[in-house]
């Protein structure tokens, strides 16, 4: 009905790009259209460089050490939209890319109890795993490409501040969500247009108590995949809408 709440889905750029820079590349407003859900594009801090970013780790990105708290905005821009929109509140969800795949992390860790799942590509979360404490369950959904040139898979380092890999970050999800810590194979994904095939492989952790675990490998992926979008954002809001709050 036309009353009914919808869920909210908000987009995180990556660094140095912005909210509609981001949604001409994934083409989420057009899964937004077909699937029926709210559509959040924000925009970071543009830095001392002119470059948009969000706050998310120690190692990614604010290189300037501007003190803005992105935690709080993106909580503020939530209480903005349900106070506009009739938002289910089981059903708020982030996607992020790069510096905003980071900050998809942060926010599953800080904010816990409003994040029902997130997907995020090519960003990571802390190296440190303690510095994530979630008090509520989130779904997370890894997606990375083994040939990504800028966060790179299996881990790495801005300006000497070290980030990990796409395996890493996802065992520590599934410790935190009470897995089991065996990665299965539930089927594979063709994502990227000029990748030959089903290029991308899905895995997902046993018997998680706390929200799922997934790891989407993409192989021979780049940092910015040619992405079919319909395929792409089709995935995404498969693994988002299968995952509200319990």
């Amino acid at each position: 009905s036309a009353t009914a709440s919808l869920p909210l889905v908000i987009l995180l750029h990556g660094y140095g790009a912005s909210g509609a820079i981001q949604n001409g590349y994934f083409g989420l407003s057009a899964e937004a259209d077909r699937s029926n859900f709210l559509l959040a594009l924000p925009d970071g801090t543009t830095d001392a460089s002119g470059k948009r970013f969000w706050n998310a780790s120690d190692a990614c990105c604010n290189f300037l050490s501007v003190p803005v708290d992105d935690v709080a905005y993106l909580n503020a821009l939530i209480d903005d939209v349900q106070a506009k929109q009739r938002v289910d509140p089981k059903r708020i969800f982030l996607v992020g890319h790069s510096n905003g795949g980071f900050m998809a992390h942060r926010m599953a860790c800080d904010a816990s109890s409003r994040i029902a799942a997130i997907v995020s590509c090519a960003g990571v979360a802390f190296k440190d795993a303690t510095r994530c404490q979630p008090t509520s369950p989130v779904a997370v959904a890894q997606l990375h490409g083994t040939a990504d040139e800028t966060v790179t898979f299996t881990g790495g380092d801005f300006q000497g501040v070290a980030f990990p890999g796409a395996a890493e970050t996802q065992r520590a999800w599934a410790t935190r969500n009470g897995c089991g810590m065996t990665l299965t194979e539930t089927g594979r994904l063709d994502l990227v247009t000029n990748l030959a095939g089903d290029e991308t492989k899905v895995e997902r952790y046993s018997g998680c108590q706390r929200g799922d675990v997934e790891l989407w490998t993409i192989e021979n992926g780049t940092h910015i995949p040619s992405f079919s979008q319909t395929a792409f954002t089709g995935a995404v809001w498969r693994f988002l809408s299968a995952h509200p709050k319990p």
